[in-house]
């Protein structure tokens, strides 16, 4: 991962993990960078991988364009289409694990 161009962005990026927290959500991941230097600028998010996020949370429905995975359950594939329209950037991917052998 490499650095996030404004440091403003870094603290949006928070904001949207925080917003999920203080709704319910979870972090089920969350990287860390080891060791920057003194001279390192605070330009650096990690990799986090929110769990059990829902549509009124604005990491689902805001642009992140950060290292930010937040996973969402759904139950069919006609739900997953609807959960993947509920924003008006379409930036959302789905996986049909359920559909390979042994899940």
């Amino acid at each position: 991962m490499g650095a996030i161009c404004m440091i403003e962005h870094s603290k949006e990026l928070q904001n949207l993990v925080n917003d999920a927290i203080d709704k319910g959500g979870e972090i089920a991941v969350r990287g860390s960078f080891g060791n920057l230097g003194e001279d390192a600028v605070d330009q650096f998010f990690p990799p986090t991988i929110p769990v059990n996020v829902n549509h009124t949370m604005k990491i689902m429905q805001e642009e992140a364009f950060g290292p930010i995975l937040p996973i969402i359950k759904f139950s069919s594939d006609e739900e997953a289409i609807k959960l993947a329209k509920d924003s008006k950037f379409g930036l959302r991917t789905f996986s049909g694990l359920h559909l390979l052998p042994g899940h």
